[in-house]
């Protein structure tokens, strides 16, 4: 889910950034690990303009607060930022038939991308698929439940064993070239 800079503000010793999301559908939820850009942020935003269903979001703004007010160095106007999180939680985890290892991963920030590396102590694994359909087509309540808990189900790669990850599990993600 990628951000588009629109100011920065310093109010109270405090930087704050004024977004624009450049998707027209965004529903996230922040933690206190979330990233933009790879800069910690707080837990915490707020929005000015009209979100709803029918709402195109590109018209709304999201202001973020900088968890470090010394990483507004690293950021300039009009710098485009993706939302991520440091850790994500691992609601489920299976071996399909074909022995791929499913995931079913909470993904507040949005679908983590395919080659990311997922880390539990010693233990890796890649994202090799992502964005799965969750449950059958006419199983609406899982699919809602699933969408209001930001879960979405990925297949992993395994690296260097062969194990899946536990369910509770926080893994650690790394992003492509991070």
């Amino acid at each position: 889910m990628d951000f588009k800079i629109e100011k920065i503000l310093s109010i109270n010793n405090k930087i704050y950034l004024q977004t624009k999301s450049l998707e027209a559908d965004v529903k996230f939820k922040l933690s206190d690990n979330s990233l933009l850009g790879g800069i910690e942020i707080e837990n915490w935003y707020q929005t000015s303009g009209n979100i709803g269903d029918n709402t195109n979001a590109k018209n709304v703004s999201f202001t973020f607060a900088l968890k470090n007010d010394t990483d507004k160095d690293r950021i300039k106007q009009n710098d485009i930022l993706k939302l991520s999180n440091l850790y994500t939680t691992v609601v489920e985890s299976f071996f399909t038939v074909s022995g791929k290892i499913g995931s079913l991963l909470e993904s507040g920030s949005g679908i983590i991308d395919i080659g990311t590396t997922l880390t539990d102590h010693e233990k890796k694994w890649k994202v090799i698929d992502n964005n799965l359909q969750i449950g059958r087509q006419n199983d609406i309540e899982l699919r809602k439940r699933a969408t209001d808990n930001f879960w979405i189900l990925y297949f992993l790669q395994p690296l260097d064993h062969s194990q899946k990850p536990e369910a509770g599990a926080k893994l650690r993600v790394t992003q492509n070239g991070s």
